[in-house]
C-alpha cells in the first residue's frame, strides 16, 4: 500500500478514451501509474496470505517454499514508496510534513479502531495492560514499533522512518544513499536474520520477548534500501526500459535462490524458523527485479481493473487483520501445519474478499474516504 502523498489522484473511471501518458517505465493514466496500483493489490493479497499461513517449522514443505516465494511484498512497498518520493527531491522537507501528516494519521486513526474493539468488544489476545506511567510509556514504545493490537500497523511509522532516512542522505548524493542505506542494511542482517552467527542473539534474547522470531524487519535497516531501489527506478526509468528481460528474469531467479538458500542455512543451524525471514541478502536481487519487471507490464483491460482494486490496496490492508487476528487466534500457527496448505490458501481468499468490500464501502462514507485510499 504504498503512500502517493503529493501525486495527483484521479479516477481511472474518467474513460477508456483517455490517453495513457507513457514514461520510460510504467504508464501513468489518470494522474496514477497503472503498474504500481495493480502490483499494490497483488501486494496485499500476498501479504493476506502470509498472515493465514504462518506456521513455525524449520522444515521445508508446502507452507515455508509458499512463504519464501511470497517476501516480495514488503521491499515492493518501500521501493514504490520511494518511487513517488523521487518527485520531491527538490522540496523534500515540505514532503516530510506530508509524509508524516497522512502515515501519522493513518496510524492513530486504525490504532484506535483496533484497540477500541479489542478492549470493548472482541478480545484479540493482546496483553499490555499498563498499570503504572512507566508501563504505559513501554506499551506506547511497543505500539509505534510493532503496531500493538494491530500488528501490522507497524509499517507506517517505519515507512516514515525509512523516507526520512533516505531524502537525509539523498542531501549529500547518490554516492552516499548507496553507502548509508546499504550499512543499515548489512546491520539489519547482522542483529536480525544472522543474529546467530554473529554474537548478537544473547543480546537479542535480553531485551526482546520472541529472539527466536526477532529478524529486525521492524526497524531503520531493511527500508532506506529498497526506498533507493524505487527512487532510482523513477530517476533511470530509461536505464530499466533497456534492459533485457532476460538479465531482469535472471536477478529474480537468482535473487529468489539466494534468498531460499539463506532462510534454509539459518534455519539448519540455529534455532529461527525457515519461514520467517521478511528480507535477506537475496531481497537486494529479486525484488528489485521484480520492481522493474512490473513496471514494464504493458497496459491492458486487465491490469487497468487490477489497478482500480490497488487504490484500494491501503484500506484493505488497514482492514484485514479484522479478520486474520480472529482467524489465528482459532487457528494457531503452531498448529496450523496439520491444516491442509490449500485450507489455509482458501481462507486468504475470503480475507481478501472482505477486504475488498470493507474497503469499498468505506471509500463511500463521507470523512473515511481518506482512510482507506
Amino acid at each position: 500500500m504504498s503512500i502517493e502523498i503529493g501525486t495527483s489522484i484521479r479516477d481511472y473511471g474518467a474513460g477508456r478514451t483517455e490517453r495513457a501518458a507513457r514514461s520510460a517505465v510504467g504508464a501513468v493514466v489518470g494522474g496514477r501509474v497503472v503498474q504500481i496500483d495493480m502490483m499494490r493489490f497483488f501486494a496485499f493479497a500476498t501479504i493476506a496470505v502470509i498472515h493465514v499461513s504462518w506456521v513455525n517449522t524449520r522444515e521445508i514443505n508446502g507452507y515455508s517454499i509458499l512463504l519464501t516465494l511470497t517476501r516480495y511484498s514488503l521491499p515492493f512497498f518501500f521501493m514504490a514508496a520511494g518511487y513517488f518520493a523521487a518527485r520531491h527531491l527538490d522540496d523534500d522537507l515540505a514532503y516530510l510534513k506530508r509524509v508524516y501528516v497522512r502515515l501519522g494519521g493513518l496510524f492513530l486513526f486504525w490504532e484506535l479502531i483496533y484497540n477500541g474493539i479489542h478492549f470493548f468488544l472482541y478480545d484479540f489476545g493482546y496483553r499490555c495492560l499498563p498499570t503504572t506511567w512507566r508501563e504505559a510509556a513501554a506499551c506506547l514504545a511497543a505500539t509505534l514499533n510493532s503496531g500493538g493490537v494491530a500488528f501490522h500497523l507497524w509499517f507506517l511509522p517505519w515507512l516514515a522512518v525509512s523516507i526520512t532516512i533516505f531524502l537525509g542522505l539523498m542531501r549529500f548524493g547518490w554516492r552516499a544513499v548507496g553507502i548509508g542505506s546499504a550499512l543499515l542494511y548489512g546491520l539489519g542482517l547482522a542483529v536480525g536474520p544472522y543474529n546467530e552467527f554473529t554474537g548478537v542473539f544473547p543480546w537479542v534474547e535480553r531485551i526482546y520477548p520472541d529472539p527466536i522470531g526477532f529478524t529486525a524487519r521492524n526497524g531503520p535497516f531493511f527500508g532506506p534500501l529498497f526506498v533507493a531501489f524505487g527512487a532510482l527506478a523513477a530517476r533511470r526509468g530509461e536505464v530499466i526500459a533497456k534492459a533485457p528481460w532476460s538479465a531482469i528474469a535472471l536477478g529474480m531467479v537468482a535473487g529468489l535462490t539466494l534468498f531460499g538458500s539463506e532462510a534454509i542455512f539459518i534455519a539448519g543451524h540455529g534455532v529461527k524458523m525457515v519461514s520467517n525471514f521478511n528480507f535477506l541478502l537475496g531481497s537486494v536481487l529479486f525484488a528489485p527485479a521484480l520492481f522493474f519487471l512490473v513496471m514494464r507490464t504493458p497496459v491492458n483491460p486487465v491490469t487497468l481493473t487490477l489497478s482500480r482494486l490497488g487504490r484500494h490496496a491501503l484500506g484493505m490492508y488497514c482492514i484485514h487483520a479484522l479478520f486474520t487476528l480472529p482467524y489465528n487466534q482459532l487457528h494457531p500457527a503452531t498448529l496450523r501445519l496439520e491444516t491442509p496448505l490449500a485450507v489455509s490458501l482458501l481462507q486468504a481468499v475470503w480475507v481478501i474478499a472482505a477486504s475488498i468490500a470493507a474497503s469499498l464501502i468505506l471509500s463511500h462514507v463521507p470523512g473515511l474516504r481518506r482512510f482507506v485510499v
